[in-house]
C-alpha cells in the first residue's frame, strides 16, 4: 500500500469510529447527516458495514421518523426499568450484568493515561459504546499526529493502545451488544447501525494488527470529542 494510501485509510478509520460514536448519542436533528457520513466514509474501508448504512441513510432522507428512532433508543439503552441492549462494556465483561464494574475502572484508567478525561457534562458511565468507539477516534489520529511530528516512539504507542483497547475491550463486548441490539431493536436504524458496526469492528481489528510501523504519516489534527476532553 502507497503511503498516501496508508493516511488516507487510517484518516477513514478514525473518522469511522468518531461517526459511529455520534450515531450512539441521542438523537437529534443532525442524525441524518451522520449516517450519510458514516456511510461515505465506510465506502471506503468497509462495504458491507457501508451496505446498511446506505439504505438506511436513503430511507431516513426520504421518511426521517427521528420521534420514532428517538423512542427506540430510550428503549433499548435508557430503560427505566429493563434495557434490551445496555450499552456499557462492564455488563459484559464483568459477569454480572452489572454497572461499574473492573472492567470500567480499567478504561478509566486508559482514558487517564492517555491524557483524557470524562467531559463534565456526559452523565454515562465511561464504558459507554459511544465513549469507548470515540476514544478509539482519538487514539487513531494521534498516532497520525505523532508520527507528523516524526515520534516514532509515541506514534507506535498509540497503535498498540488500540489493539490492546480492542482485545481488551470494546471487541471483547461488541458483538454481544450487537446482538442484542438486532434482537430487540424496532426500527430499522438500530438494526442496520448495530450491523454496520460489528462489521466494521471485525474488519478494522484485522486492519490494525497489520498496520505497518513507520514514521511518514502525514499530520492530521485529531477530531474534537464529545464525551471525552483532554
Amino acid at each position: 500500500m502507497k503511503m498516501d494510501d496508508f493516511v488516507a485509510n487510517e484518516i477513514a478509520r478514525g473518522w469511522a469510529y468518531k461517526l459511529l460514536a455520534d450515531c450512539y448519542q441521542r438523537p437529534d436533528d443532525e442524525t441524518v447527516e451522520k449516517i450519510t457520513a458514516l456511510t461515505d466514509v465506510l465506502k471506503t474501508i468497509c462495504a458491507i458495514g457501508a451496505s446498511y448504512t446506505a439504505s438506511l441513510a436513503t430511507g431516513l432522507q426520504k421518511n426521517f421518523a427521528l420521534d420514532h428512532i428517538k423512542v427506540d433508543y430510550a428503549r433499548l439503552f435508557l430503560g427505566p426499568f429493563t434495557m434490551p441492549a445496555a450499552p456499557y462494556g462492564s455488563v459484559y465483561l464483568d459477569g454480572k450484568r452489572q454497572l461499574m464494574g473492573d472492567s470500567t475502572l480499567d478504561v478509566l484508567g486508559r482514558y487517564r493515561r492517555a491524557g483524557l478525561k470524562i467531559a463534565s457534562d456526559f452523565s454515562d458511565p465511561p464504558d459507554h459504546i459511544a465513549v469507548e468507539l470515540e476514544f478509539m477516534s482519538y487514539l487513531i489520529f494521534k498516532a497520525i499526529e505523532s508520527s507528523g511530528n516524526s515520534d516514532t516512539a509515541k506514534m507506535v504507542d498509540f497503535f498498540e493502545t488500540q489493539k490492546y483497547f480492542l482485545e481488551d475491550h470494546l471487541g471483547a463486548w461488541i458483538f454481544e451488544f450487537v446482538d442484542a441490539v438486532v434482537k430487540n431493536a424496532q426500527t430499522a436504524f438500530y438494526l442496520n447501525l448495530a450491523k454496520a458496526t460489528a462489521a466494521f469492528l471485525k474488519s478494522d481489528y484485522n486492519t490494525i494488527s497489520a498496520v505497518p510501523v513507520s514514521g511518514n504519516l502525514k499530520s492530521e489534527k485529531h477530531v474534537e470529542l464529545n464525551s471525552l476532553r483532554v
